[in-house]
């Protein structure tokens, strides 16, 4: 943006409603951006989401009936970030402005709205004209479901009409950068310094917040240092499945687009449970569908953390009581975790198989492409019962497909790539390992020919087999 205009949308942001918000920056810049298509592209923590929200409460107090939306992928995942921005700091300063649940959207005195709506109950969003649509966390989008609401912008309260978003940088190759490129988007490339909370301009200093906050990212490690705290558009190195991920072919729609808890999964199809015990870290469960050709859905998943396993297991069954019951609970080894599950659910449970490296080979081949062009693995979007909104907040992996990008192997001092995985968002793989190697009887093809299996150990709960790379004892369920 030229200087001149640049100081005219300064000027003019001052003396507007913002009084106590005072924008810099790509923050600024956009409030002047009328293009069809725009993206507000930044690390963690510089106010895109803030900004987005200040420019469309300023359209629908500026012109009458304007009608604006707030979208993203899932619609609960906005109760506990957009909303809580929308409702705790663009609206404290402003009239009363109400939010009717019949009908999701918050009503201005001249007849507009702002809408709120998710991808995955997309009925209000695609029935509806609309101005603006805001969406936040477009890196979540594919590029298809970012086009599709295009056709919804054709309201006409504004000399405009935008579809715009904000997002955390991802992999180089991702679609938001393409598109960029093609120049059909416009980027905002947003700044830590831009956001007036974490920086102070006069001193040229953090802020006590800013001190605060930045200290957090400081912390991260790898690509998410690179991508939530210097803002750079970089993939995980040595990302431990990175031949054979790739979320546009893993991740697939909802059967029939069925909401949670109404999925149209055939009831003939066997039901296999996971469980990977957590508390600080996520407890991470998963149920499983296994089709007639042997592939495996995941379309149910809990995956959060502060919880105990009593809680967790009374969601499971709540949100299972329709479903067909497992044939198999695959579970981590903690005696104590798996004795409250198993009192809980009523369910009995076998223990995993941990030998890590077989394991990751058993899920290699269970992601690759077969002949039939698909694999024999996949994750239904939109899977997690009730997101996590502290993994949330702290842009940590809330699901197990979320890990896979920071799955990383740990080439530490005296270890080197394809040795071993860093013990870190390591909790839906391990789970999904543990199920792999169940299902796949990965344990019979490693276990040496010279070692037998022994009987039985006196509770009739566990046998004991031998894991080939640790030359240890370990427990696989009877």
């Amino acid at each position: 943006m030229p200087p001149a205009q640049y100081q005219q949308v300064k000027a003019a942001v001052s003396n507007s409603r913002f009084i106590d918000y005072h924008p810099r920056g790509a923050l600024l810049a956009h409030f002047a951006c009328h293009e069809r298509e725009y993206i507000l592209a930044g690390p963690a923590g510089t106010g895109k989401s803030r900004g987005s929200l200040e420019k469309i409460n300023a359209v629908c107090e500026k012109y009458k009936s304007a009608r604006t939306c707030m979208v993203r992928k899932t619609r609960k995942s906005l109760t506990q970030t957009g909303m809580t921005t929308f409702e705790e700091r663009v609206l404290p300063r402003k009239d009363y402005i109400p939010f009717h649940t019949g009908d999701q959207e918050y009503r201005y005195p001249n007849g507009s709205i702002l809408a709120v709506a998710g991808l995955d109950d997309p009925q209000k969003l695609f029935s509806s004209d609309w101005d603006i649509v805001f969406v936040q966390q477009a890196e979540e989008l594919t590029e298809d479901e970012w086009q599709s609401i295009l056709r919804g912008l054709r309201n006409w309260k504004l000399p405009y009409q935008q579809l715009i978003g904000d997002c955390n940088p991802g992999p180089p190759g991702h679609w938001i950068r393409a598109r960029a490129a093609t120049g059909a988007l416009r980027l905002f490339e947003t700044r830590h310094e831009d956001n007036p909370e974490l920086w102070d301009d006069v001193k040229k200093e953090w802020t006590e917040r800013g001190k605060q906050y930045i200290s957090i990212l400081d912390g991260y490690t790898g690509v998410l240092y690179k991508r939530l705290r210097l803002g750079l558009w970089v993939a995980a190195e040595g990302m431990v499945y990175e031949d054979v991920w790739d979320r546009a072919v893993h991740v697939i729609p909802r059967f029939v687009n069925a909401p949670l808890n109404k999925d149209q999964v055939p009831k003939s199809w066997p039901r296999y449970w996971c469980v990977d015990f957590g508390y600080t870290n996520p407890f991470a469960w998963a149920a499983v569908a296994e089709d007639p050709d042997g592939r495996l859905y995941v379309y149910k998943e809990i995956y959060h953390t502060k919880k105990t396993v009593s809680e967790h297991c009374k969601r499971i069954m709540e949100v299972t009581k329709d479903e067909p019951k497992p044939v198999a609970i695959i579970c981590d080894h903690d005696a104590e975790d798996r004795a409250t599950f198993e009192r809980e659910t009523g369910y009995p449970t076998k223990g995993a198989w941990k030998a890590v490296s077989a394991g990751i080979q058993a899920m290699n081949e269970r992601l690759k492409i077969a002949g039939d062009g698909k694999p024999r693995l996949f994750y239904l979007e939109n899977s997690v019962v009730d997101i996590d909104p502290a993994l949330l907040a702290a842009h940590e992996p809330t699901s197990s497909e979320s890990e896979y990008e920071v799955y990383v192997w740990d080439t530490n001092v005296n270890k080197k790539k394809g040795e071993e995985p860093l013990k870190k968002y390591d909790h839906g793989k391990d789970r999904d390992r543990y199920l792999i190697t169940y299902i796949d009887q990965t344990w019979k093809r490693s276990r040496p020919m010279n070692v037998e299996i022994p009987i039985l150990t006196k509770t009739g709960e566990q046998r004991e087999d031998w894991d080939l790379e640790r030359r240890s004892i370990w427990h696989f369920g009877n």
